[in-house]
């Protein structure tokens, strides 16, 4: 008896994990809201569906850089972020950078097997313009912080979360005056 309810037990956690994997069910509607007073785009509402059927899963967030109603973005990007194999989502909320040498900054939420939620990772927010290397298993990330500097950044996963691993400065040398 006390084997057969290790089997059932076992089955049913094989169950519960390769149901929290499957996500083909999930799908994700967003609203924009203007703000009234500059009609810039401000915060947006993602609405998280599941077979079609709104969720309890909904969130809002605030924009770091308003955005106009006349440019059409990407809010939402489904891609692993955490080189897991299950789609995360990249939720876009602003530009950040210098001299127009930043990038898009997104709010990155990971799937958790365990919990069947996603969970927001804050340090993804961190990241203009990530690039993923699928091979090293890092995100990493190259702009212009001021009128002189060019920042790199490598992050890497260490225990289901994302931890900066390096960065790097580079000045760049003012240009000699004259013709």
């Amino acid at each position: 008896m006390k084997q057969l309810l290790l089997t059932a037990l076992l089955a049913l956690s094989c169950l519960t994990s390769a149901q929290a994997q499957d996500r083909s069910a999930y799908s994700f509607k967003v609203t924009p809201h203007v703000n009234q007073e500059d009609e810039l785009i401000d915060s947006i509402t993602v609405d998280v569906l599941v077979d079609g059927v709104k969720t309890y899963l909904d969130f809002s967030t605030m924009l770091f850089t308003p955005q106009s109603p006349d440019i059409e973005h990407q809010w939402i990007i489904e891609r692993d972020i955490n080189f897991d194999g299950i789609p995360d989502l990249m939720i876009f909320y602003g530009y950040i950078g210098y001299g127009g040498q930043g990038g898009d900054i997104y709010h990155g939420y990971v799937w958790d097997v365990k919990t069947r939620k996603f969970r927001l990772e804050e340090n993804f927010s961190e990241i203009p313009d990530p690039q993923f290397d699928e091979v090293e298993k890092t995100i990493r990330a190259d702009y212009r912080n001021d009128y002189s500097t060019y920042v790199h950044v490598v992050y890497k996963w260490v225990d289901g979360y994302l931890n900066l691993f390096t960065q790097s400065e580079e000045e760049l040398e003012e240009p000699e005056a004259g013709f």
